[in-house]
């Protein structure tokens, strides 16, 4: 005989070892019971269930996962599971005394959908199966009922978590301090969410549908607390948890951890990679206020402010008319303009107010020195372009938002935002790990969470030496050379000078190549190409000055790549492609030949940049060559269509669902007529594939390159590049960047 916890009401079930269907002696509810082998396993399921019912869903799920490995066909582990995603628990009706379920956790994804609930109904039998059916369609009804609701929610800015009452019912620090902030940033113009507040008139089983709408709609989530046990309790936890999921599929989301009483350390985990505020020191609301204003722009409530607006301005005209009407026998001629010219205004200012700035431009330019009217042309048309830049922003178009703000001549904060739109540019390009075995000072290389360089343990060198956080800030990228490259956050390049024979290191730099023997390419924030001094340097007896001058002729560049062909580490480059991505999505090219036994090599690099040539309407592209200067080449276009290009040999797929990616080649023999080109690429889910398989290799991949990838926690994998092998992890952790995360 087993005994189990029930999961609803927490008493005790006893039921025969072959049965797994019982009904609960104290609450009466029927439930599905798991079969193990073994007590652990009993007693890890009735912890998870503890989990469940006190609505700790993150514990309860982890304890679920363990139970998966050693349950892996029992259908009740994944229904435990698909309790948690949706965040059940059960409530008693006072009317009838019966449990009945109520959802914590919104998706608008449908339980029917899940993979979980998929699980279930596959290895259920069929009186199992009509149990699972019959709950999962309640909780459908209930999760269509939540999303009905919080549909009608208008959309928030902020939402602030933080803990009510401690466990003696007394409200807490955080409850106070929250309510601070509250009213300073409502103050502001923003519609913050602030339970205490805003349910105040809603009882705790309708809280959900506005919960939802506010974490889903919020901009900006600000967790406030004093305490571990604060921070780490279960709803401020379902909270804020939720929010990161968000987050993963919305970059636009920022989460921002305050705290006081307490050291950082004790914040959780999942906020190291994000920048927390001591709420204790004296420019902390300043520079809170000072942050969000650079996130959220153009709060709602600015409509509530333009009617206001609207209202005085009715108000004013109504007076003027009367005014008119007395005076009217004076100067009725003149009084008639004056009229006319002033319901033109009013009706200029109402496009302005409307945000329809180019028609509030033409409409003031008719009305020529009319009160204000040049004035107000100027600001509708600085307005029109502030407001079409803030919009490339939000989509994540990072380099025209920067080229956009950068002609707007100081206006607003626009100098800011620049820098912003720079920053996540320079982010997104970032190379965050690198291998340097080109160069006696050799060794694997990460940035850190905190901007610093470091070795890989299992590959040291001593290239970055000499890289140090400054008055340049963090390193977000770096890059190969005898001295490693670092890109700061500001733009500068440690070591370019040195490397590159230069004067003076480089600014205003987003991108940075590898070192393509004696140089190194780099995308400024201008859209244009650099490289290093290569006059009279030779390699091989080939001159190499004059391949990478046609460079200069690019413009608008928002992406750069390239392949190197080496045979072995330290050994001669043999030769290097470099291509250029500009916004209108055509693809430049540029290459050199270093040495060629055959022609082989030439040949297949004419190839190539005939390809390139021929691509229209790209979003992203990558390049891979190897030490047989094989060439594989991988792009989307604007349209989903992924083209593919080995050796010569193109394909198109249609409509595909590709996030990220990057291009190697995989050689199963030393034979240049059997090489086998691998893409490595994530779906819209972050999962990782390989090109020719449906079998994920691992999940929550955020950024990847041709060595290296990471996942959502910060983990760096070395990417092994041979034929099914899993990625390595190689024990070091870097930064999350909110570019890196896919917006919906």
């Amino acid at each position: 005989m087993q005994t189990f916890k029930c999961k609803i009401c927490g008493g005790s079930l006893t039921v025969a070892s072959k049965s797994r269907v019982a009904v609960c002696d104290y609450c009466g509810s029927k439930q599905i019971l798991p079969l193990f082998s073994d007590e652990s396993a009993q007693l890890l399921y009735d912890r998870g269930n503890s989990y469940l019912r006190q609505n700790e869903y993150d514990k309860a799920e982890t304890i679920f996962n363990q139970l998966l490995s050693l349950c892996p066909e029992d259908p009740e582990i994944y229904w435990d599971l698909v309790l948690c995603k949706y965040g059940v628990t059960f409530v008693q009706d006072p009317k009838t005394g019966k449990y009945i379920p109520t959802c914590n956790r919104t998706h608008y994804e449908s339980i029917l959908n899940d993979k979980n609930y998929q699980k279930v109904i596959q290895y259920a039998d069929e009186e199992q199966t009509a149990y699972y059916q019959e709950n999962a369609e309640t909780i459908n009804d209930i999760q269509k009922g939540i999303l009905a609701v919080s549909k009608k929610e208008k959309p928030f800015d902020i939402f602030i978590s933080y803990k009510e009452t401690d466990s003696k019912g007394t409200r807490t620090k955080d409850s106070i301090a929250a309510q601070k902030l509250y009213e300073k940033l409502t103050e502001s113009g923003y519609k913050v969410f602030f339970s205490r507040i805003t349910l105040e008139d809603k009882i705790g089983t309708e809280y959900e549908p506005y919960i939802y709408a506010a974490l889903y709609s919020s901009k900006v989530m600000l967790t406030v607390c004093s305490s571990k046990e604060n921070i780490e309790s279960p709803w401020v936890r379902n909270e804020w948890s939720r929010f990161l999921t968000l987050r993963q599929n919305d970059a636009s989301k920022t989460l921002i951890p305050l705290y006081f009483d307490m050291p950082k350390s004790d914040l959780p985990d999942e906020f190291a990679i994000l920048a927390a505020q001591d709420m204790s020191k004296d420019d902390f609301e300043q520079e809170l206020l000072r942050g969000i204003k650079k996130l959220i722009p153009l709060p709602i409530m600015l409509a509530a402010r333009r009617k206001k607006l609207k209202k005085r301005l009715g108000i004013s005209a109504a007076i003027f008319a009367g005014v008119i009407l007395v005076a009217g026998v004076i100067s009725f001629p003149y009084i008639k303009d004056y009229v006319t010219y002033n319901a033109d205004y009013q009706a200029a200012m109402q496009l302005y107010n409307e945000e329809k700035y180019d028609e509030a431009a033409n409409a003031f330019a008719e009305l020529t020195d009319f009160k204000d009217s040049a004035a107000m042309q100027q600001e509708s048309l600085n307005m029109g372009k502030y407001t079409a830049a803030m919009q490339l922003y939000y989509d994540g178009n990072y380099p025209e938002a920067a080229w956009a703000f950068r002609n707007m001549n100081g206006y607003k904060d626009s100098a800011d935002m620049q820098k912003d739109a720079e920053l996540n540019w320079r982010e997104e390009l970032a190379t965050v790990a690198t291998e340097n075995e080109r160069f006696s000072s050799s060794g694997a290389y990460y940035v850190t969470p905190n901007g610093t360089v470091e070795n890989f343990n299992y590959d040291t060198g001593t290239a970055n030496q000499g890289i140090e956080l400054n008055e340049h800030g963090k390193v977000i990228s770096v890059s190969s050379g005898e001295k490693l490259y670092a890109l700061h956050e500001d733009g500068f390049v440690t070591n370019s000078a040195e490397n590159n024979l230069l004067e003076a290191d480089w600014t205003d730099i987003v991108q940075i190549s590898p070192y393509f023997s004696q140089t190194n390419v780099a995308l400024k924030t201008d859209g244009t190409i650099l490289y290093g001094n290569t006059e009279n340097i030779y390699d091989h007896g080939n001159d190499i000055d004059g391949w990478l001058e046609q460079t200069q002729e690019w413009n608008n560049i928002v992406a750069i790549d390239w392949g190197i062909a080496q045979e072995s580490s330290g050994s001669p480059i043999q030769a290097a492609f470099l291509i250029g991505l500009d916004a209108d999505g055509r693809v430049y090219s540029a290459y050199n030949c270093y040495w060629d036994f055959d022609g082989t090599i030439s040949n297949n690099l004419e190839n190539a940049d005939r390809f390139l040539a021929s691509l229209v309407d790209i979003q992203n592209i990558s390049i891979y060559m190897d030490y047989l200067s094989n060439i594989a080449i991988v792009a989307i276009d604007k349209n989903n269509n992924l083209i593919t290009y080995i050796n010569g040999e193109t394909e198109t797929t249609s409509d595909v669902e590709i996030n990220k990616f990057t291009a190697n080649c995989l050689l199963t023999q030393n034979d240049i007529d059997t090489n086998q080109a691998t893409f490595y690429f994530t779906d819209d889910k972050n999962n990782l594939y390989m090109n020719g398989s449906d079998n994920i290799i691992m999940e929550d991949v955020i950024w990847l390159n041709e060595d290296f990838l990471v996942t959502q926690s910060g983990n760096i994998y070395y990417l092994y590049n041979a034929e099914n092998q899993n990625p390595i992890l190689a024990e070091a952790k870097t930064e999350i960047k909110a570019s890196w995360i896919k917006r919906k």
